[in-house]
């Protein structure tokens, strides 16, 4: 395993057939990829919650949720996280479907070991990539935030407010920046 990918997170694996999941798990542990299995789509809130996961390969058609709600699912609770979901049909509309709501790729079944390593090299690049974008849109608001800070600092201590009112709002901005 190279330190790197001891490093990433792990690739969750959603499909009711354990078949597909043994396939996939044992091309991505080949590459020594951290594999999470889950056989149902409706506890991933709770999944994502206690594991760190980069990337989900969900199936289309899961028994107890369609694929589609568990994409929107992901998405919502953390959107850097790239998916790619799998079907054992050829469906342009849910191929079509599955891309708007951001799914980074759909594979149909049966799969090679290529186009799965190709997806997941693909989505862990994404995957870094968002995560690097929102740390630079909160460094972004944050500095934002010091700037109107500094501005109120500069017109209060201009009109002569006494120094216990601006420790006081320099205090107020910590407080709401923690939060």
């Amino acid at each position: 395993m190279t330190e790197q990918q001891q490093n990433d997170p792990a690739i969750l694996l959603i499909d009711d057939v354990p078949l597909i999941l043994d396939i996939l798990q044992d091309i991505l542990e080949s590459k020594n990829y951290r594999v999470i299995r889950s056989e149902t789509g409706s506890q991933i809130t709770e999944i994502l919650d206690r594991e760190d996961v980069a990337l989900v390969f969900c199936d289309v058609s899961l028994p107890d949720i369609h694929g589609v709600e568990v994409l929107r699912m992901i998405k919502q609770h953390t959107p850097e996280i790239q998916v790619v979901m799998i079907s054992g049909q050829e469906d342009f509309s849910v191929a079509r479907q599955v891309l708007r709501e951001r799914a980074l790729d759909y594979l149909v079944k049966p799969f090679s070991q290529e186009e799965v390593l190709e997806s997941v090299e693909q989505g862990f690049r994404t995957y870094r990539h968002a995560l690097n974008q929102s740390k630079a849109r909160l460094e972004a608001q944050r500095r934002m935030a010091d700037l109107v800070l500094l501005k109120k600092i500069g017109e209060r201590a201009s009109t002569g407010s006494d120094l216990q009112e601006l420790f006081d709002l320099i205090l107020d901005s910590i407080v709401d920046s923690a939060d």
